[in-house]
């Protein structure tokens, strides 16, 4: 784009209005900021703001807590013997069209595991 003197004055004229916009923003942000500061000063004269926070009357701590993952921890299982460690599951397996039961024991192996949940002789089989 070749530059003429009328693609000049378009482009300064265009330049200082957009200069006149920012100084007029820039006044209105200096206005604001006098502003809150005189609200903050009054308020810290007065003796606070208004939310003032109040003690916990029934002396209670707080009990919950967040987790980044958001994984609810499972509670922890405990083995009292060796019987409720060792747990019988029948499952019923279809194989070439025919069904068979597998005798399964689990064991519980450390309580860090999760979903672990204990069964009793519990029978899988299905109805014909």
């Amino acid at each position: 784009m070749k530059m003429t003197q009328g693609n000049f004055e378009a482009m300064k004229s265009i330049q200082e209005t957009s200069n006149k916009n920012h100084e007029a923003s820039i006044k209105n942000l200096e206005v604001q900021i006098g502003q809150l500061s005189r609200q903050f000063s009054t308020l810290q004269n007065n003796g606070g703001f208004g939310g003032n926070t109040q003690d916990n009357p029934k002396n209670e701590n707080c009990k919950a807590f967040n987790l980044r993952n958001r994984v609810v921890p499972s509670p922890e299982v405990r083995e009292s013997s060796k019987k409720e460690s060792k747990n019988v599951v029948r499952v019923e397996l279809k194989k070439k069209g025919m069904t068979r039961l597998k005798k399964r024991t689990m064991r519980v192996k450390s309580k860090k595991r999760r979903n672990v949940r204990l069964m009793k002789n519990v029978r899988v089989s299905k109805k014909k």
